[in-house]
């Protein structure tokens, strides 16, 4: 076998958030954040299994990134 015989697909991810700002008086204010982790929910698997001879050569058995993810924040801000 030749050099680099076992490769995986690139790899991709895309991120968003989205940040409102609202004033309550003159030195507070509020703050309203969503944030989205792997907005497209693209799959990278991880390396084969690279001993030879053992039963999982070659298999890709895991996932090198986590599924989407939404996170939800409120900031005081004073």
């Amino acid at each position: 076998m030749g050099r680099n015989t076992f490769t995986t697909p690139g790899w991709a991810n895309l991120d968003f958030s989205v940040i409102k700002d609202s004033k309550l008086t003159e030195t507070k204010s509020l703050q309203f954040r969503a944030e989205f982790f792997n907005v497209l929910n693209l799959v990278t698997f991880g390396q084969p299994g690279n001993i030879l001879g053992s039963t999982g050569f070659s298999v890709k058995t895991g996932t090198a990134t986590s599924e989407r993810q939404i996170q939800f924040a409120l900031r005081f801000v004073f």
